[in-house]
């Protein structure tokens, strides 16, 4: 043992006087703000360092010493490992106080260091491994360098494109996605990658295991060594068998339960798109909700029941249908009043009551529908939306999002559309999946919610109080709204504020460590809101959630994330902080996104996922008219040049990029110009009011129905030009534009996917104070 430490001695000596090896190693440092740069750093390092017998004609008296290649090659791989590890002390200072020397927040939680410095050595052990193996297929020094960076390469643009991969692609690849050093979240810490992380770490260790053996076994054939003495080798490999396969085996199982709910997610939609729904079914029209709630969130395991009081406005057969998310069972039906069992039938989201023949039209119906289930929700593919977690049960953290159908929603709906993309990386037409809202009209609604951890439970229903069980929960909150509709649910680390207004309240769920930073944010939002309410609708009234930032964007950093929570102004827990900054793009980041955040407050468009949507197709109405929105009140509070901009740009044909850090990049569809040029041409000719005549109808459809077609915004356009005093020219201008919209709609483009290699980008939500 004293000679091998003696080993290790020397080596990490002779690497350390080299001038190489500092440049490289303060490089390597520098980079963790791209974090991807340090893998292809840390190779050039480790080829430094593995190549130094060739480098200085050195290997024929390194055949002539006494150590064996096993000792010395575990010698090497130690000194390499040591070093790595001994650049991550700054590393990590540079995670803490970037940008401008703020210290992070999740600093002062040593779990979150600890974790942190876990995946690094993960990372570590991976970059030797992946050296080694290119040793083994090349000896020569600019092959190898070659060889590395191709590998990185190819790596790093699989690793984010998993979507286009099977299960073990994305293990084999070497799961940066999962490895690679990220600022944590203060609410959450590493979820959603802490379910991986124990499989991809052992079969990530297990590869660099192997891959080290395999380069020691070719040293020996060298030197004409037995292989049979080398008892470390085959400790090696037994350890390396192990850890593949255990790894494997927890990160597949994970990741196919997770494929396996999308797959069925698409074939179910398929099913049921080309169902028409059933006239003979009664309608039921609900008065009130009553719904109570039980979280177990370390099983995942949601149970509720909810009692449903409405009456029956249609009864040509004595049966109805309601929509039910596909991952719960319904467990029994009972009408309350007569406190009878109701004979049901359930088929994926779609739930069949039969009513007793006693029943008569208009009569009013008190249902009680209990059911339970896991709650997850997990798109792997790369056009998805949303993409990643969005839907989840978590001991930090639990969301359930409006829209989602976690309590039963009377009528047949939809809960996803399916649509075809061309995968670029195999040119081949793939199905894929996307989220559609299933909305609830105002009623009367009340909740309770009962918990098994000490998280606050939040809803943009109103807190009306909150009391300690004893037992299995822990924790009762109660809710209620006289006009209840699309109601979330979101458990957190939070503190609870309420601060009123001249008409109304501002509800605000924050994290203990910002709560002196609510004012500031509230003030902030004044001029903003007052834009869009007065435009949309008038109603004060609203929360604000701040939630971890892995919520806002997928596992690559893409930002294709839509947690329609209704009635609620979401910020990413970063935006918290007070820091003011004299880097310019870091404030204009923070802008942009804290205006994008009040907008999907009334506007549920994820406007980020404008990036490269000159390949999305023709666009769509709700997305247009959420950027026009957008533009207008930019204009209006801050930037007053950027509506010009953005016109300039779209009368020329090219995409409107604000500035060139910052979502979102406004793409230039057919139907977004379309639908730019008519409402720019009504303000221009009628000014903000003709504008407001046209937004509020179409703002109280997007409420109602979600999705808005190209009649309705026809109709809303033509009830302005009729009423208003345009030239005839003019008139016929702008109908021009609703025809050509009608027409792109008519004529949809597939889909065309793009790749994205983040090598020489970072998600800026990470580390923005």
């Amino acid at each position: 043992m004293k000679n091998f430490l003696a080993l290790i001695s020397l080596e990490i000596k002779l690497t350390l006087r080299t001038h190489l090896f500092w440049i490289l190693a303060g490089l390597t440092v520098v980079s963790i703000l791209l974090p991807v740069l340090t893998l292809l750093l840390g190779q050039f390092i480790l080829i430094h360092l593995f190549t130094r017998d060739q480098r200085t004609n050195f290997s024929s008296i390194m055949c002539s010493l006494p150590h064996s290649s096993e000792k010395l090659y575990l010698a090497r791989i130690s000194a390499a490992l040591l070093l790595l590890l001994a650049l991550w002390p700054f590393m990590l200072g540079i995670l803490l106080f970037f940008p401008e020397m703020q210290l992070a927040e999740w600093s002062n939680m040593p779990s979150s260091i600890i974790f942190l410095t876990l995946k690094y050595l993960i990372l570590c052990l991976t970059q030797i491994g992946l050296v080694l193996l290119c040793t083994i297929i090349t000896k020569q020094l600019a092959w190898l360098y070659l060889l590395s960076i191709v590998c990185w390469l190819k790596t790093s643009d699989l690793a984010s494109n998993l979507g286009f991969l099977p299960s073990f692609s994305q293990l084999f690849v070497l799961g940066q996605g999962f490895m690679l050093p990220s600022a944590p979240s203060l609410a959450s810490g590493y979820f959603p990658q802490q379910i991986l992380f124990s499989g991809v770490a052992l079969f990530q260790a297990g590869l660099a295991l192997l891959f080290a053996a395999s380069a020691i076994i070719q040293q020996m054939r060298l030197r004409r060594e037995r292989l049979l003495g080398a008892k470390t080798i085959i400790v090696f490999f037994l350890l390396s068998l192990a850890f593949l396969c255990l790894g494997s085996r927890i990160a597949l199982t994970e990741l196919a339960h997770r494929e396996h709910w999308f797959d069925h997610l698409i074939q179910a939609s398929s099913q049921r798109a080309t169902t028409a729904q059933d006239q003979g079914y009664a309608t039921f029209s609900p008065e009130a909700y009553q719904l109570a709630v039980k979280l177990k969130t370390t099983a995942h395991y949601f149970a509720g029941t909810a009692r449903i009081k409405g009456k029956i406005s249609a009864l040509p057969s004595h049966k109805m249908q309601l929509t039910l998310r596909d991952s719960f069972t319904v467990t029994a039906v009972n009408e309350i009043t007569a406190d009878k069992p109701l004979q049901w039938t359930q088929n994926g989201a779609i739930l069949t009551i039969y009513l007793p023949d006693t029943y008569q039209e208009n009569t009013e119906l008190m249902l009680a529908i209990s059911y339970s289930g896991e709650i997850r929700e997990w798109f792997p593919a790369r056009m998805a939306r949303p993409n990643g977690p969005v839907n989840f049960i978590d001991p930090a953290y639990s969301l359930l999002r409006s829209g989602y159908a976690w309590y039963p929603i009377p009528g047949l709906h939809h809960l996803y559309t399916y649509y075809d993309c061309i995968n670029p990386l195999t040119d081949r037409t793939e199905t894929t999946l996307r989220a559609k809202p299933v909305l609830q009209p105002p009623t009367k609604f009340t909740m309770t919610v009962d918990i098994d951890t000490d998280n606050l439970v939040a809803s943009n229903l109103e807190q009306t109080g909150a009391e300690a069980l004893s037992g299995e929960y822990k924790e009762r909150y109660h809710f209620y709204s006289a006009e209840g509709h699309d109601v979330f649910l979101l458990a957190g680390p939070y503190e609870h504020q309420v601060q009123s207004t001249p008409d109304g309240k501002i509800s605000i769920y924050s994290l203990p460590l910002h709560k002196q930073q609510i004012t500031r944010f509230i003030n902030s939002f004044k001029s903003l809101y007052s834009v869009y309410d007065t435009m949309l609708e008038e109603n004060p009234s609203y929360t604000v959630v701040e939630i971890p930032p892995f919520l806002l964007f997928s596992e690559d950093g893409q930002p294709l994330k839509n947690l329609t929570l209704t009635d609620t102004i979401v910020l990413s827990e970063n935006y918290f902080k007070t820091k003011s900054h004299t880097l310019d793009f870091l404030n204009q980041v923070r802008n942009n996104k804290h205006d994008l955040a009040i907008l999907q407050r009334w506007w549920q468009e994820d406007l980020t996922e404008g990036l490269g949507m000159n390949k999305w197709g023709n666009g769509n109405i709700n997305t247009s008219l959420s950027y026009y929105l957008y533009l207008v009140g930019l204009e209006k509070t801050r930037a007053p040049e950027s509506y010009l901009q953005a016109k300039q740009n779209i009368q020329a044909g090219q995409s409107v990029l604000l500035d060139d850090f910052c979502a979102p990049s406004l793409p230039l569809s057919p139907i977004t110009r379309e639908v730019f040029l008519v409402l720019d041409s009504l303000r221009i000719e009628l000014g903000d009011q003709a504008l407001k005549k046209v937004m509020r109808p179409l703002y109280r459809l997007h409420k109602t129905q979600g999705a808005i077609q190209p009649s309705d915004f026809s109709q809303a356009v033509e009830a302005t030009l009729t009423s208003s005093t345009l030239s005839p020219v003019k008139q016929a201008e702008i109908r021009g534009h609703l025809l050509s919209i009608e027409e792109l709609s008519a004529n949809p483009k597939i889909f065309t996917a793009s790749t994205s290699i983040t090598q020489f980008s970072f998600d800026m939500e990470e580390y923005l104070p």
